[in-house]
């Protein structure tokens, strides 16, 4: 039994975190986002980036976040946290996730290129993959994000790699 004045990980650490528990945590979140704020957003902080949530409830809260049509920077700064930590496979399914959605290109904008400056090459190799549909449908947008990279000789294999995935940088002057 769910409990308003506890948060949504003590309840699911207390308890069963089996598949039934899924339908449950999306309602709750969806209802929490709506009236409780500041408790939804603490769920979710403790929910994807604590230790002891299952990982097929992690999952499933990121792709519920995914669909949202209008996150917000709190939601971003979560799911960037959760992109950016140590653990390769979050990192790699937040990304799956939100890829090709226009709602979380729009948020995360901004990070982008902190994202690809990132010491960590994977992570670098991850965003330039996250871009691709993006660039499809906004790529002087994606340019405008890749283009500060050219003259570095790292970036140039990765860069070529990029624009042979896009169909949209095959056609006019972007990287010529």
């Amino acid at each position: 039994h769910f409990d308003r004045a506890t948060g949504l990980a003590d309840w699911l650490r207390g308890g069963e975190q089996g598949l039934f528990r899924r339908a449950q945590v999306r309602q709750l979140l969806s209802f929490r986002r709506s009236t409780q704020r500041k408790a939804y957003l603490l769920d979710l902080r403790e929910i994807l980036l604590g230790t002891e949530i299952r990982f097929h409830i992690q999952r499933m809260v990121i792709a519920w976040l995914a669909y949202l049509p209008d996150p917000d920077d709190d939601e971003a700064q979560v799911m960037l946290d959760y992109v950016t930590g140590p653990d390769w496979a979050k990192s790699q399914h937040g990304l799956q996730a939100t890829r090709g959605s226009m709602a979380w290109f729009t948020r995360l904008r901004a990070h982008v290129p902190a994202l690809l400056d990132s010491s960590d090459s994977s992570l670098r190799q991850k965003t330039l993959w996250w871009l691709i549909p993006i660039a499809e449908v906004l790529p002087d947008d994606v340019a405008e994000l890749l283009e500060p990279r050219l003259a570095e000789a790292e970036w140039r294999p990765l860069l070529a790699w990029f624009v042979g995935w896009c169909r949209s940088f095959t056609h006019g002057p972007r990287f010529v």
